[in-house]
């Protein structure tokens, strides 16, 4: 197929339709045939002949589900159908592995907008907030960064270099987020070599299952460390536990679990059963817990249930302290992401730190798990937050943004993700 000479080129308003049908794309057999998805591994598309012949707009085509789920992109992050997406879009490919990134209670609270074939805007989705546990919205924020840093590992796999600026419009208050974007994100061509943090992108989960096996090592740290470089702060490393902090962790899980408000908070985003899970591909889950075998099945069916009374009863809440307290105690190694002040771009900048720590930890074959309820800036946390940050020795302006516990645990699910067609606006 020759377009050089072909009029739909010459028409603006057409751009995207030509960026589809332009020479290697995956889509461009869209003129003459109609593609069906198949049930098979990967997902691999099945193209049948058609008579019809249409022209799609890139969104249309995302919402259509002709581009790869995000799930059978990090399963087989090698084959061909990626490998085309790669050459075809990679602004597309490099956006869809930011979707792959860690983000509080999987609100995915990310909204994207299409500038050209080469850039685009990050915004908040003002819709996924947290306002409960995270009034400042820093923790969304945080999230923010963790899809750039995903993001620039993406497009540096296809072979770009991704320039990111920071709140391009300027700084915005709570009533702009959503309105304002958090960062511009521009590639250009460049010989970059693929990061080996892009490789752990397949494996990347938080894992919440509690952990076995020895400490975390002062090498094993030290690898860590130079595999999450540079950090716009720095990090606090301890081994085991953290003795006292595991303690404070808990009595932090607790006032969380014991204030209505932020416990209804996580019911709102709590999926029960896999059904829900499919449903809403977002959110927070027994299996995302650790929960499986025939003690997930018993409580998915029988036990769980999504309601008020249940949700907050004495019991229900004593179970979940009871099972946090396992997963804060199993720790084998405690890691803080400290930044030297408390705004806005050092949240984004702590976001993209911590998903690089996540990836190395996932590289090293460490698991990882936040522990940053003790962080949250509502009235009820205050005490206990003072009481930490004197513990670990913070000072003057300094903000601990991020606390992980690492450890080693062969559990794996993979929490899923909404399809990219639902972020664009």
């Amino acid at each position: 197929m020759q377009l050089s000479h072909s009029p739909i080129l010459k028409t603006p308003a057409l751009w995207w339709q030509a960026k589809i049908l332009s020479e290697g794309s995956v889509l461009k057999l869209l003129l003459s045939f109609r593609i069906e998805m198949s049930s098979t591994i990967g997902g691999i598309m099945d193209l049948k002949e058609n008579q019809s012949h249409m022209i799609l707009s890139r969104r249309e085509l995302l919402a259509a589900g002709m581009a790869i789920s995000v799930a059978s992109l990090v399963e087989s992050c090698g084959s061909v159908r990626d490998e085309e997406l790669v050459e075809s879009d990679p602004l597309l490919f490099a956006l869809k592995i930011g979707l792959t990134a860690p983000n509080p209670h999987n609100t995915q609270a990310w909204k994207v907008r299409l500038i050209s074939s080469t850039e685009a805007e990050l915004y908040v989705d003002e819709k996924r907030l947290l306002p409960e546990t995270d009034p400042p919205n820093r923790q969304i924020h945080i999230g923010q960064g963790t899809f750039i840093e995903h993001f620039v590992l993406g497009a540096a796999a296809a072979g770009f270099a991704a320039d990111v600026k920071l709140f391009p419009l300027g700084a915005y208050g709570a009533t702009e987020i959503g309105r304002k974007p958090v960062a511009r994100l521009t590639l250009a061509k460049d010989a970059v070599k693929t990061s080996d943090l892009y490789d752990a992108i397949a494996l990347r989960i938080t894992n919440r299952s509690e952990y076995s096996g020895p400490d975390v090592t002062a090498a094993e740290f030290d690898r860590l460390k130079s595999l999450v470089s540079p950090v716009a702060g720095r990090l606090d490393m301890r081994t085991g536990n953290g003795g006292s902090l595991a303690d404070l962790f808990v009595k932090a899980f607790a006032v969380e679990t014991n204030t209505l408000a932020t416990n209804e908070e996580s019911r709102l985003w709590f999926r029960f059963n896999d059904s829900e899970i499919e449903e809403y591909r977002d959110g927070i889950s027994l299996r995302g817990n650790g929960v499986s075998g025939v003690k997930y099945q018993i409580a998915s069916r029988f036990v769980m249930e999504n309601d008020k009374t249940y949700w907050n009863a004495p019991e229900t809440k004593q179970y979940s302290i009871d099972a946090f307290r396992g997963q804060a105690t199993s720790a084998k190694g405690i890691v803080m992401i400290v930044t030297p002040k408390n705004g806005p771009v050092d949240w984004v900048q702590a976001g993209r730190a911590y998903a690089r720590l996540q990836l190395a930890a996932t590289a090293m074959g460490l698991a990882s798990h936040p522990m940053s309820q003790i962080l949250q800036e509502y009235e009820e946390m205050r005490s206990l937050r003072e009481e930490f940050e004197r513990e670990v020795g913070v000072t003057g302006a300094e903000k601990v943004q991020m606390i992980a516990r690492l450890g080693r645990s062969d559990y794996f699910f993979r929490a899923p993700r909404r399809d990219l067609a639902s972020f664009l606006v």
